[in-house]
């Protein structure tokens, strides 16, 4: 706090909270400095997920840790050798949350989870409902087998004619 009014200090006359002023104005300037300074100090660099921090928190107490650790760790296709096994063995925790955040992590993952397969086709007899759906989405995704938008492109067979109302007379 010392270092920041001492920077307020030093700030104030570069932006003209010379004496002239009322010395409510200068308060509130120099408090209004200050505040803005605080606040840029707490706007540091976001830290980065990383596989090497996600790991441990598969095996936290907290069974909200480990689900945010379980589906942020479906954006590491890239690392999906590493990735893969303790997201397979989160698809067996005791938590329903974390259970589903791993099927749905593994099916981000998508085809490089093959070695998953018989961990998500065990999870589709699970007991919760939402652990079921989000291991089938991800069976599908990781088959590859998504539903294609085949019927979008396909041209129409009958010829397009525009009914255009007559005039009315």
């Amino acid at each position: 706090m010392k270092n920041l009014f001492a920077m307020s200090r030093f700030l104030a006359p570069k932006l003209g909270l010379g004496t002239r002023q009322s010395p409510r104005k200068r308060i509130f300037l120099i408090g209004l400095v200050m505040t803005a300074m605080v606040m840029m100090a707490g706007c540091s660099k976001k830290k980065e997920d990383t596989v090497s921090s996600l790991l441990p928190l598969l095996k936290d107490q907290d069974p909200r840790m480990r689900y945010y650790a379980a589906s942020r760790l479906g954006h590491f296709r890239s690392q999906a050798d590493e990735v893969v096994p303790p997201l397979t063995e989160a698809l067996k925790d005791e938590d329903k949350m974390v259970r589903m955040g791993a099927a749905y992590a593994l099916g981000e993952i998508g085809p490089d989870a093959k070695s998953a397969l018989s961990a998500l086709e065990a999870a589709l007899r699970d007991p919760a409902a939402a652990v079921r759906k989000a291991a089938d989405q991800a069976l599908q995704k990781v088959r590859n087998s998504a539903p294609q938008a085949q019927n979008a492109a396909q041209p129409s067979k009958q010829p397009h004619r525009r009914k255009i109302p007559k005039p009315q007379k």
